[in-house]
């Protein structure tokens, strides 16, 4: 039978295509199989008391974009040996589910000898081994995902080609010196308290407490902890007898049993702790995944580099595990700026965003509504009308992330802390007749007049309803100026913040934002925070 040589070139191009992680074939070692370990390597392993051929311990975090290899020393126990950090993971913090949802695998994964890949198309690779037993009892579909080279990444973890020729050998070492499987401790975060408090609220909570006591396990021992899966749990150290299913057995250390749960109460309090202290309940939005800040000005060099220009958006749960409309960017991937953004989202002053607005109908026959969007737990949004002075026609004021005073109160049942004085927002509409040059400063002081920013005299006594009724509606407006537009502007057949602020056409009204940033704000929240100024229901 003829071949068409042309035909099999484009169908072996398209399968090259298919996905960073679409790396399935695994063909007879090559030069790259054989690559050295570094002298910085065996240095390394020499100070620590370790040998090439010792066994190795791979655990990886998401969201601080961290690979660490650890390796057994002359004590028996596992130290850690370097952390690398990660160049790109792709999806969302959370298990992988189902084939083509980019997200890297959490778990407990085992990579033998015939998981090696030295030919892969990016540099060098391994099989992590998803689906494992626990992602199969779960109905995870998906198949060779990978932790490789090249920085690209559609579903595995990503390292730079130098990283991936280190972990490549490091492992191959261990395999080499009889560990039959490598152990991959696959978390979404490091355990600390702090991120456990955070994320409190996430359904994913469950899956990864039951990873945390892995965890912990190996913390407490440093020693690999015996996996399983007993009834789609994973289970720790145990031993079946008499025909019992791997993982269901009975616990083949109650001693440690009994530290792990010590452990785990002394965390417990800690999380109630800074429960208690104000840590709101929030969920990491990524645009596609992340990477560690060390790579920040190499953006360009990843897979999506535009998913990954900022850090993920910080939303805010309610108490009842909804998520409302109150989100936070944080500025970038460290912890710095994702704490940040995550003291910002629960702060009053960021969930607190007062509309008012004064059409030609109303002006003369109504009041002005000015509603109050409260997007916490357990509060409800309220609204209050005041009398209503001549308004110029279709006026809207937009008063976004408004400060309290220091000391006021919050709402009842709410995950807040206090205020920081975040990132306040002005935004004004009219009509282009009644714009008329030179008029920007008298209309910044009037509105800046208004606002009851902390440490004003009067600030716990202003009123936002009354300002808004002391307000000159006759006075001009200053001229447009399209380039202060937010940046989070899409266009499309309606104006592009009509998503923000309904029945106000920007395209055909007289409109400027003016984006002002106190020091009291957090200098580590992108000038993209976002509060949402639709009505927003507890």
């Amino acid at each position: 039978m003829s071949r068409n040589p042309l035909r099999f070139l484009i169908v072996a191009a398209a399968l090259g295509l298919l996905g960073a992680c679409n790396d399935p074939e695994f063909r007879a070692s090559n030069a790259r199989h054989w690559v050295p370990l570094t002298q910085e390597l065996i240095a390394s392993m020499q100070e620590k008391g370790m040998h090439k051929e010792d066994p190795v311990l791979i655990r990886t975090y998401k969201q601080e974009a961290e690979f660490e290899v650890w390796k057994k020393d002359t004590s028996g126990r596992f130290a850690l040996l370097k952390t690398f950090p990660m160049c790109r993971w792709s999806g969302q913090l959370g298990p992988k589910r189902k084939e083509g949802d980019r997200q890297a695998p959490e778990g407990y994964y085992a990579i033998t000898p015939a998981q090696m890949n030295p030919n892969s198309n990016y540099h060098l690779s391994y099989d992590m081994g998803y689906p494992n037993a626990y992602d199969r009892a779960h109905g995870g579909t998906g198949s060779y995902l990978m932790v490789h080279g090249d920085c690209s990444s559609a579903g595995c973890y990503s390292m730079t080609d130098q990283q991936i020729e280190e972990i490549y050998a490091l492992v191959r070492e261990a395999h080499s010196g009889g560990q039959k499987a490598v152990q991959m401790e696959a978390f979404p975060f490091r355990f600390t308290p702090a991120n456990l408090a955070r994320h409190r609220l996430d359904p994913n909570m469950p899956f990864w407490r039951e990873l945390k006591e892995g965890a912990d396990r190996f913390e407490i021992t440093k020693d690999e902890p015996k996996v399983g899966v007993c009834n789609g749990h994973y289970t720790f150290d145990r031993v079946a007898r008499n025909g019992e299913a791997p993982g269901c057995g009975a616990d083949s250390d109650p001693g440690l049993t009994k530290q792990v749960a010590a452990k785990q109460a002394e965390d417990n309090a800690k999380i109630a702790e800074l429960v208690g202290k104000g840590t709101p309940a929030v969920k990491l939005a990524y645009d596609d995944g992340g990477q560690n800040p060390a790579f920040r000005f190499k953006t360009f060099e990843t897979s999506r580099p535009e998913a990954i220009a900022e850090g993920p958006t910080v939303e805010l749960f309610d108490a009842k595990g909804g998520l409302t409309k109150v989100a936070v960017r944080a500025r970038g991937f460290d912890e710095d700026s994702i704490a940040a953004a995550v003291k910002d989202v629960g702060s009053p002053s960021t969930a607190s965003t007062v509309v008012a607005t004064s059409t030609p109908a109303q002006a003369k026959a109504s009041p002005a509504s000015v509603a109050s969007a409260a997007a916490s737990t357990g509060s409800n949004a309220t609204a209050a009308t005041t009398p209503s002075a001549p308004a110029a026609a279709g006026l809207t004021v937009i008063v976004a992330n408004s400060s309290r005073s220091a000391g006021a109160s919050s709402a009842v049942g709410r995950d807040t802390t206090p205020s920081t004085g975040a990132h306040a927002t002005l935004a004004a509409f009219a009509s282009p007749t009644e714009a008329s040059a030179g008029q920007d400063g008298s209309f910044y002081q009037r509105i800046l007049a208004k606002l009851p920013f902390p440490g004003s005299n009067d600030a716990q006594s202003q009123s936002i309803a009354a300002s808004q009724d002391e307000l000159d509606p006759q006075a001009p407006l200053p001229p447009v100026r399209p380039s202060n537009f937010s940046r989070d502007a899409k266009p499309g057949a309606t104006s592009p913040q009509a998503s923000v602020v309904p029945d106000v056409d920007l395209l055909s009204a007289h409109a400027i934002f003016a984006a002002l940033h106190f020091s009291r704000g957090s200098s580590k929240t992108s000038p993209t925070t976002s509060t949402g100024l639709d009505h927003v229901e507890p």
